[in-house]
Formats: structure tokens, sequence, C-alpha cells
């Protein structure tokens, strides 16, 4: 605490430091639980994942209906999750919700339970490709060969996002 480090200090200033304290400690501590849980729906994905192929054909409802506490659908989008992200690290930060909106994933509206909201497919297809580049890596990485491919394969979209964003480059530029 900075402020009590530089003698006295008023009570009322000790009181809100305190707080201040309390704040941030609850805060990460939510973070984490929030975390924990969306760590809690990967992990149950890959179970429900792998059980679902045990499970003989034709009979994954019955088992979800017999030994699942959550409905269908929340099976269907922790598996989902599993199956869109490798390592669950990935998502730190993010709550549940927002995890299935970035990976596409459909949720139930708030309002309305059987209104799902879906992003919309450039957001969607932005998202994969997105986890596809940081599975790649590094580019400086790859071998020259596959950087030529990539470029050649890529100079489209990127010659039509440059169009996109040429003014806010323009705007940017007559700002700066």
């Amino acid at each position: 605490m900075k402020a009590m480090e530089q003698g006295y200090v008023p009570i009322t200033a000790r009181r809100i430091n305190l707080l201040h304290a309390a704040v941030e400690r609850h805060c990460r501590a939510c973070s984490d639980s929030i975390y924990a849980g969306l760590k809690a729906a990967w992990h149950a994905g890959r179970l429900l994942l792998a059980q679902k192929r045990k499970v003989a054909h034709g009979n994954w409802q019955i088992w979800l209906e017999r030994y699942f506490d959550g409905t269908p659908r929340t099976a269907q989008r922790y598996m989902a999750l599993a199956k869109a992200v490798p390592d669950v690290t990935e998502l730190k930060g993010f709550t549940l919700r927002q995890a299935y909106l970035r990976l596409g994933i459909a949720v139930a509206g708030r309002a309305v339970e059987s209104r799902c909201v879906v992003l919309p497919m450039h957001a969607v297809l932005m998202n994969r490709f997105q986890r596809w580049l940081h599975q790649k890596g590094d580019t400086a990485a790859l071998p020259e060969p596959e950087k030529q491919t990539l470029r050649r394969d890529l100079r489209p979209l990127y010659d039509w996002l440059s169009g996109l964003f040429a003014d806010d480059r323009a705007a940017r530029s007559r700002a700066g």
C-alpha cells in the first residue's frame, strides 16, 4: 500500500485503501471462479465426447437423459467447446458465454430461452482462422515454400480487406 508507506494517512484514506484492496482481491477471485467454470465445461465436453464414442449408435440421447443432469443442448455446447479448443488456457479471461460466442457456438438468448444468438459468418470464420494461425505459431519459423503458398492463397483476402480498411488508414494518416 503505497499511501501508507508515506507516513501518516488519514483514517478515511486507510478505509478507502482497504476497500480498494478488497475489491482487487474479490475481482481476482471472481476471475478465477469464472475460469474454473470454463475449464469445468471444457473438461466435461472432453469426457462427453469420449463417452459418446463408447455408447452404441443411436443410444446417445438415451444415455444423456439417464446420466447427464444438464440438457442435451448443454452437452452439445460442452462437446463443441472441447472440439473447438485443444487447450482451454487459450480462453482464459473469457466467460463461458463469451467463449461460446467467440467460437461460434450458439447460445440461448437471455430473454427467450428458445432464441439462439449466432455470430455472423465472417466472425465465425475469423475466429476459426485465428485459431488456425495460433496453432501454426510464428510465421518466421515456417519453411519458405509454405510461406509462399500462404501468401498466394491469402492474397485475395488481403487485397479485399485492405480495400475495406483503406478509409480507416487514410483518416488516421490525416489525423496523425
